[in-house]
């Protein structure tokens, strides 16, 4: 009776295959009928677009990846065709994130502003922001747009954009 409690037990947990199911078996494994011994919900579980993107971390699997994705391909056919490429071994695919963008880097006095003055939402007007900070030239037009609002110029040394005057404005010399 015992037995037979364990063995219900065991098939309520039988677990999915996941991502880094399908890389081991791609890289480490590469078992032969691999594909066709997944179940229909293991195979509705290939995610091809996260395989690809955790092979290609690897810098000598890049130009693999780069060439598989140019075709439209089934699952089954991706799997295989990686398991052929790619030699058998043990490696690390490292995933790298990328930076998160915050959205506050500028002051919202700042970002209130350049949207009054350009009339666009404050999402654009952090993207104007950034652009303006790209050159000196901006950064000197996003300053005198700024005073125009009356902003002081320790609030502009702030978020470094105050410039000492030097008698003649860069925008008029000839």
């Amino acid at each position: 009776m015992l037995q037979v409690k364990n063995l219900a037990k065991k098939k309520q947990t039988i677990k999915r295959k996941g991502v880094f199911d399908y890389l081991n078996q791609i890289t480490k494994h590469q078992k032969k009928g691999f594909w066709e011994s997944l179940s229909d919900e293991d195979k509705k579980g290939w995610s091809t677009f996260l395989v690809n993107r955790f092979l290609s971390m690897r810098s000598d699997f890049l130009p693999i990846v780069n060439e598989v994705q140019k075709y439209s391909l089934k699952p089954e056919l991706i799997y295989k065709t990686y398991m052929d490429i790619i030699p058998k071994g043990n490696y690390y695919l490292r995933y790298i994130k990328g930076k998160k963008k915050k959205n506050m880097d500028y002051p919202n006095w700042m970002i209130n502003v350049v949207s009054n003055d350009l009339q666009v939402s404050k999402r654009e007007a952090i993207d104007a922001i950034e652009m303006y900070m790209l050159t000196e030239a901006g950064q000197m037009e996003l300053s005198d747009m700024l005073q125009k609002y009356g902003i002081e110029n320790k609030q502009l040394k702030s978020v470094g954009l105050y410039f000492e005057s030097s008698g003649t404005d860069i925008r008029t010399i000839a």
